[in-house]
């Protein structure tokens, strides 16, 4: 909860003459009373727990530092181990090689030209499926009902262009 004080000065009273000065202004206090909004305790909550996790990570990195100064003073130079990092480095660069032609011939990768094929298969025997149940419905609905086949492909939305196979 807090207390705001705020002065006012040079404020004409409604019963003074505007030749005495005294009586013309006064100086009053106003008090205004704020209780602490629901807002404001919950960015006070945040902010303490944001300081708290910076604290807490602000020691980790401390830590983590001394253990790295550590085992860099604990790693000793050798002959051999500079001979491994060089080979490390050179087998790094081989691999960047390697990923690089393999991304070269990515369109003729097995897996990819597996689904391609499987992909164009299924088209296909869709597309078959598809023309069959076509023909026997034209059909059907040309005997049975004696409806003429240009109605049964304008309700199925048939193309004109579209070849019918005579069953």
């Amino acid at each position: 909860m807090g207390l705001f004080k705020q002065t006012r000065s040079g404020h004409q009273t409604a019963s003074g003459s505007s030749n005495n000065p005294e009586k013309s202004t006064h100086t009053g206090i106003v008090v205004f009373w704020s209780f602490p909004s629901q807002q404001g305790v919950l960015i006070q909550t945040r902010l303490k727990s944001v300081k708290e996790q910076r604290s807490s990570n602000e020691a980790q990195l401390k830590e983590l530092h001394e253990a790295l100064n550590i085992e860099k003073s604990l790693r000793v130079e050798s002959q051999d181990r500079t001979r491994l990092l060089n080979e490390l480095t050179d087998l790094k660069k081989e691999i960047c090689q390697l990923d690089q032609e393999l991304g070269a011939y990515g369109a003729c990768d097995p897996v990819k030209l597996e689904e391609t094929k499987r992909a164009i298969t299924l088209g296909k025997e869709a597309a078959i499926r598809w023309t069959d149940n076509y023909g026997v419905v034209l059909n059907y609905f040309t005997r049975q009902n004696g409806v003429s086949a240009d109605d049964v492909r304008k309700y199925l939305g048939v193309p004109e262009d579209y070849e019918d196979q005579v069953y």
